[in-house]
């Protein structure tokens, strides 16, 4: 069972990673299920952060909280602390998309402190680029550029187009507000480039595939 859990929450991440959030749901629950039957307290955690996350992208947030905050509980019984962040994160997200600037900033600080503590820095960047987001919506253009550059430096640092296309866009959004065209117009071109590296890559995988099914 323990097996099954794991292959399902798999399933789950790639629909995620597609962004077909029903189906990701829909898997994740089931992964949750089974990890509730034979207590794997970690398999637990991990499946009810997966699940509140489906339910953001679904805009069910009094469901996403609920199964934060008991992942939360469960990381800190088991100093599991990149759960830890992860939850502290998602709160944090609801909280701003609920235009609750002040509790969003708090949990997105939170997740930032032990995102740093333990060294992890995808959760870090992801912190930044949320924070640096945070502060565009209140018109706070300084601070926002400050975050986001440092989103970007930690995206190519550890080499994710994805996440770098994430901190390009947070600029980008940055300097338009500021009424800075041509840094504006640096970055959009920079999120053309990744997009099209990006979309060269998926086709690869998809000919690759190919491929491998006539082999078979």
């Amino acid at each position: 069972k323990r097996l099954i859990a794991y292959l399902l929450s798999n399933i789950g991440g790639i629909y995620a990673g597609q962004e077909n959030y029903p189906k990701a749901l829909e898997y994740n629950m089931r992964a949750l299920k089974i990890n509730e039957e034979i207590g794997e307290k970690l398999g637990i955690a991990n499946m009810l952060t997966a699940v509140g996350d489906a339910y953001i992208t679904l805009n069910n947030y009094p469901k996403a909280l609920n199964c934060y905050n008991r992942s939360l509980k469960i990381a800190e019984e088991l100093g599991y602390k990149e759960l830890l962040a992860a939850n502290l994160n998602g709160m944090a997200e609801i909280y701003d998309n609920q235009d609750n600037a002040a509790k969003a900033l708090e949990y997105y600080n939170r997740a930032l402190t032990i995102a740093e503590e333990i060294g992890n820095k995808v959760h870090i960047l992801i912190c930044f680029k949320d924070i640096g987001n945070l502060y565009l919506k209140q018109g706070k253009t300084t601070e926002a550029l400050d975050y986001c550059t440092q989103s970007l430096t930690l995206s190519e640092e550890i080499g994710s187009l994805p996440l770098e296309k994430d901190a390009c866009q947070c600029l980008y959004d940055t300097y338009k507000a500021m009424g800075n065209g041509n840094e504006a117009l640096v970055y959009m071109e920079k999120i053309r480039v990744i997009e099209d590296s990006l979309n060269s890559k998926e086709t690869i995988k998809k000919l690759e595939q190919m491929e491998f099914a006539k082999q078979v």
